[in-house]
């Protein structure tokens, strides 16, 4: 009996495991649609540099993929067109993609 009452508390401990909520920075981006790659779900875009919330450069201004998880906004998107996005970065794997697209004027 005190076998089964072990295992069982045992097992019971191991099923309320507790998470920490993934923490995902987000930063501004502006830039032009290069490619759109909607078979890998990317958007090709050149950007200006991207800055922290401190105002620090988190990236330089370069061409680069971007994973679009939305698959709308893949269909919104035009090569040429002016976009501002939301870069987002998750802490935990580095994983970054963009949503919030908008649509601007050069």
């Amino acid at each position: 009996m005190r076998l089964l009452l072990a295992a069982l508390f045992l097992l019971a401990s191991c099923s309320e495991q507790t998470t920490t909520p993934e923490k995902v920075h987000h930063y501004q981006l502006n830039g032009v649609v290069v490619r759109i790659l909607k078979e890998d779900s990317l958007a090709v875009i050149k950007h200006e540099t991207i800055l922290d919330e401190k105002r620090d450069v988190w990236m330089d201004a370069m061409t680069m993929e971007f994973p679009v998880k939305d698959p709308k906004i893949l269909d919104r998107l035009r090569v040429g067109a002016n976009i501002r996005a939301r870069v987002n970065q998750s802490d935990s794997n580095y994983d970054y993609w963009i949503d919030e697209v908008v649509l601007t004027k050069p």
